[in-house]
């Protein structure tokens, strides 16, 4: 009984809240459901926001470990391709001094 007390207490201060705030803006709002109304589209809009922006992150984080998959792969060629070259460099100076 004693809880039940306290949530009607606390609903008729926020009932009061609604009412001042409605008081205070009568040219945004013309009833307390308007209110209540507004917050609940705003805290959807929100909620969406939030979510669009945990996919946008995800797709950055995503795209980032490939970009860096993708340099790790074009350095490691690059590496790979010096090395052929400095083989080959190798190679064409032996042979040259065996003409010598």
């Amino acid at each position: 009984m004693e809880k039940l007390k306290l949530i009607h207490e606390s609903l008729k201060k926020y009932e009061e809240y609604l009412r001042e705030v409605k008081e205070k803006h009568p040219d945004s709002f013309n009833d307390i459901g308007e209110i209540i109304g507004k917050y609940e589209n705003l805290t959807k809009i929100y909620n969406d926001l939030k979510m669009e922006e945990d996919k946008i992150r995800q797709k950055m984080k995503q795209e980032a470990e490939d970009f860096k998959k993708r340099k790790q792969t074009l350095e490691s060629n690059i590496n790979k391709i010096i090395s052929e070259t400095a083989e080959i460099q190798k190679k064409i100076k032996v042979n040259k001094n065996n003409l010598i």
